[in-house]
């Protein structure tokens, strides 16, 4: 079916995004005009499920050559463009369907050391983190968890964590030589009382999160008062990646600006599933 005019789209559809059911359905419409017989037409009901979202992954894997799809359409992003480009159905017609969106299984092995109990619980933190990566076929797994009883000397040390540094004598340092005793291949995340900046006031101290690590070890901490979202992305940080100033990406500084769900860029992504600790 040849293409008339152009789509638009108001607000993100697919995977992570608002999913307005009408953007919804201009996507799926524009789909199901593209693709041709070798695909199965998408029902088109304004709903982003697993077909839809397959469908836009497998679009962007044959057409935009994305190694990593994000199974996404943004309002004026590369997805969106190319759907509106009419040579696109000779490409995608002439690919066979993309299997699995590209992404083959991999797995995250986290171990748990907590020395302070936390506002948000461990385990809604723990099945967010397992929601995020569930997204791109990467199955986080619990291999341990400990809660540290420690000294009195130890509890006043590590009541408050500096994260200024992270190869010398401050406490981030010490707690990680003390308590991580998990294999390299593995990560290590710390749930700490709070975690400051020399730079801070006690009292305002506004680091949720730290995901630097000793050479070798990797390990995030996790400070008691962080939120949902946060073991999710320090355990980002530990597997390579920065801050993105994307709302609604996992690495976005300020959490606040999360929909129901983060999601990973597909350059993330790449980075996440090249790094040794996702196998």
């Amino acid at each position: 079916m040849a293409i008339h005019s152009s789509i638009f789209i108001s607000g993100s559809v697919g995977r992570g995004g608002k999913n307005q059911a009408a953007d919804v359905s201009t996507v799926q419409t524009r789909l199901n005009e593209l693709m041709g017989n070798a695909r199965t037409a998408l029902k088109v009901d304004g709903l982003s499920g697993s077909k839809t979202q397959g469908m836009i992954a497998d679009f962007q894997k044959s057409v935009l050559k994305f190694n990593w799809p994000d199974s996404r359409v943004d309002p004026n992003g590369k997805t969106i463009q190319a759907l509106n480009d009419p040579k696109s159905a000779t490409t995608w017609r002439s690919v066979p369907p993309a299997s699995g969106g590209g992404t083959a299984k991999k797995t995250l092995h986290l171990h748990f050391r907590s020395i302070s109990l936390t506002d948000v619980s461990f385990d809604t933190q723990f099945r967010a983190a397992v929601k995020v990566y569930a997204q791109y076929n990467i199955t986080v797994v619990m291999k341990s968890g400990k809660s540290v009883w420690l000294s009195e000397a130890d509890r006043k040390k590590f009541k408050r964590v500096d994260t200024s540094c992270v190869v010398g004598n401050d406490e981030w340092s010490v707690l990680q030589k003390l308590l991580n005793d998990v294999p390299s291949s593995d990560i290590c995340v710390f749930f700490v009382g709070r975690l400051w900046d020399p730079k801070e006031k006690p009292g305002d101290e506004m680091f949720l999160g730290c995901g630097a690590h000793r050479p070798g070890a990797p390990a995030c901490a996790v400070a008691a008062n962080g939120s949902k979202y946060d073991m999710a992305h320090e355990v980002g940080h530990v597997l390579g990646l920065g801050h993105d100033g994307t709302n609604g990406n996992l690495m976005h500084p300020t959490q606040a600006s999360y929909p129901k769900l983060p999601v990973l860029s597909p350059a993330q992504l790449a980075t996440v599933r090249k790094s040794p600790l996702c196998r």
